[in-house]
């Protein structure tokens, strides 16, 4: 049955659902024919690669799902791979990686706050400002005055 499965699988198309799938199936063929149990496949793999992407990525439609999707994995597995290779979880992760990139903008551009707010995924320039100042330990509009590298 479990060869069956994986001709099924090995003929379907690609998706990265079903390549996690067809190493499942793998995984159980060679554990029958070693009769011993084999680490889970995916248990180790670093978050590295995810990381990058979603760096590269616009913030403002980004979110634990999206990241989840990427993966290919569902998102408690990848609360639990944030939380065993990066000691956080998604949503900590997605807020810091927010609050960063907000901090730069503030830095480096003119852009209105409220623009700032809606490019790193906030729907109301005060929830950013309360986000941003429970953070940083300034308003924005504070932090970018101190902090400016623009001209």
């Amino acid at each position: 049955a479990d060869i069956n499965r994986s001709m099924s699988l090995a003929l379907a198309e690609d998706s990265p659902v079903l390549q996690l799938m067809r190493e499942a199936v793998l995984t159980l063929i060679l554990a029958e024919l070693l009769q011993t149990t084999l680490p889970d496949p995916k248990a180790g793999k670093n978050t590295e690669p995810l990381i990058r992407w979603a760096e590269g990525q616009s913030l403002a439609n980004l979110n634990v799902e999206k990241l989840a999707e990427k993966a290919g994995i569902t998102t408690s597995g990848l609360r639990r791979r944030f939380l065993m290779n990066l000691k956080i979880t998604p949503q900590q992760y997605l807020f810091n990686l927010r609050m960063n990139e907000a901090a730069r903008l503030l830095r480096e551009t003119a852009f209105p706050i409220k623009e700032i707010a809606s490019r790193v995924g906030y729907g109301s320039a005060v929830s950013f400002h309360n986000a941003f100042q429970k953070t940083r330990g300034q308003a924005p509009g504070s932090y970018r005055k101190t902090n400016r590298t623009m001209g």
